[in-house]
């Protein structure tokens, strides 16, 4: 075995020492213990604040206004609406909101989409068999907001249908298609 010349041996010695301190101990044992001894910092994602559930900025009753818009066998009809709405919070999330027509006896689910604003699900409300027909109405899209100007009002456009099947001779069936729009209220 030859041994190494002396300068050969210093061109190696630093090798061999940056190939020791890039590998580090092989025991963990060899490894800092106690106090004073640091563990490597594994950094963090920063924890996102809990939803905030801002359905109070819009639940209450208010008395509304507005317009209704039928359209039957193909003639649009418009009528002033009035009537008081009531929304609620319901169950299974913190967005999730329960809107009541009084009149109706029901209405649209709804979900805040921010701070003040909505939009309504899609709902089918049956009502009361009346003589030989029965009625469903069907809310298949819509928006609300809270008024910026003011924390009692409310704004809502809504669109669905009311569905009437009687049971006659005939057995009609009338589809009535209706919109509301420009609803405001105050509570």
């Amino acid at each position: 075995m030859e041994v190494a010349s002396l300068p050969q041996f210093r061109t190696l010695m630093p090798v061999l020492l940056a190939t020791l301190v890039a590998c580090g101990p092989e025991d963990e044992s060899a490894r800092p213990s106690g106090p004073g001894a640091s563990e490597p910092v594994i950094p963090s994602k920063p924890v996102p604040p809990p939803p905030t559930d801002t359905r109070p900025n819009v639940t209450g009753s208010y008395e509304v206004t507005g317009t209704i818009r039928f359209v039957l066998d193909g003639q649009p009809d418009t009528r002033a609406f009035r009537d008081v709405l009531r929304l609620s919070n319901r169950t299974g999330s913190i967005s999730a909101l329960q809107l009541t027509i009084d009149s109706f006896g029901c209405g649209p689910r709804g979900e805040m989409t921010g701070e003040k604003t909505f939009s309504i699900e899609a709902t089918t409300c049956p009502f009361s068999p009346e003589g030989s027909c029965t009625l469903s109405m069907t809310f298949d899209t819509g928006s609300g907001s809270a008024s910026q100007g003011s924390p009692s009002g409310l704004q809502l456009s809504t669109q669905g249908k009311l569905v009437t099947v009687c049971s006659s001779p005939r057995r009609r069936r009338r589809r009535q298609e209706w919109r509301l729009r420009q609803r405001r209220g105050r509570r």
